[in-house]
């Protein structure tokens, strides 16, 4: 048996949260995990079941963790109170991704019927999600960030081009974005620097949005392919300087950085069936 790891949250350098999948030897799923680090790179980590799969994690303390992804009917959010975990099961959604500005402040992403879709929770664990959000003119989500509650961004499908959805505190918006193929992850540092990455069809790309969601009109974010990059998954920035995505190329796992000017590859690693999905850091 082989856990694979998803996307990954920290508090802090000694408290981060990572989402996995527990497989067999053919790759079924057979259940979730999320690994607790506590001590930082090196220490061992305290490991629970969950009873989604894959998805994302996304916490406000160490007492309020939250976790989506898959189970064998739909979707669920498994909770962390800081001594047990309980579970919300909703049947026929699937949901990969989670943010949220606070614990009763919770965004939820995925799809259903072949439509983009979101979970708000504004009560906190168990007092249930909200009125879903269909999010028109989309087809798949697959990762959420925000600057606060009035400011969320979400990444994903539209047909054959990558999509962003945005909600400015009381009404949704969305649009795709030619040149991209899929965005599957998205990151911030303020509401006019803000990235999503996907691929193209047969690079990665990282889409830039250096204005606020616009009230009026369809966003230009700048779209950039990365060279020596198949597809990224993820992204996390410190500084609009200091902005890292991950993914993969023809020759494994890959990560690459922004450096304010540019874009260039740190590392490539592990063969070619190697990939990553989630980064998270925090600066020096």
């Amino acid at each position: 048996m082989v856990t694979n790891l998803g996307r990954v949250w920290g508090i802090s350098a000694n408290d981060v949260w990572v989402a996995g999948t527990l497989r067999d030897a053919s790759g079924r799923a057979l259940g979730g995990k999320v690994i607790h680090w506590t001590g930082g790179f090196g220490s061992a980590p305290a490991i629970s079941p969950t009873v989604a799969v894959a998805g994302g994690v996304w916490a406000s303390s160490r007492n309020d963790v939250w976790r989506v992804g898959g189970d064998s009917t739909g979707s669920a959010t498994d909770h962390w109170d800081g001594s047990t975990w309980s579970s919300s099961h909703v049947d026929g959604w699937g949901l990969n991704g989670i943010w949220g500005s606070a614990g009763n402040d919770v965004w939820e992403v995925g799809y259903r019927n072949q439509t983009g879709s979101m979970f708000h929770w504004t009560s906190g664990f168990p007092g249930g999600p909200g009125t879903p959000y269909g999010v028109a003119g989309t087809d798949f989500l697959y990762a959420v960030w925000g600057s606060g509650s009035g400011d969320v961004w979400v990444a994903g499908t539209s047909g054959a081009f990558g999509a962003a959805a945005h909600f400015n505190g009381t009404a949704l918006a969305a649009a795709s974005f030619p040149g991209t193929a899929n965005l599957s992850g998205v990151w911030g540092t303020r509401a006019d620097d803000v990235w999503m990455v996907g691929s193209n069809g047969s690079q990665g790309v990282a889409v830039h949005f250096t204005s606020p969601w616009p009230t009026d009109a369809t966003p230009s974010p700048s779209i950039v392919p990365i060279d020596g990059t198949s597809l990224l998954e993820g992204v996390w920035a410190s500084a609009h300087n200091d902005v890292w995505a991950v993914g993969y190329n023809a020759a494994g796992a890959t990560i690459v950085r922004w450096n304010g000017v540019a874009w260039s590859q740190m590392m490539t690693f592990g063969g070619a069936t190697s990939g990553l999905v989630g980064i998270w850091g925090v600066s020096e």
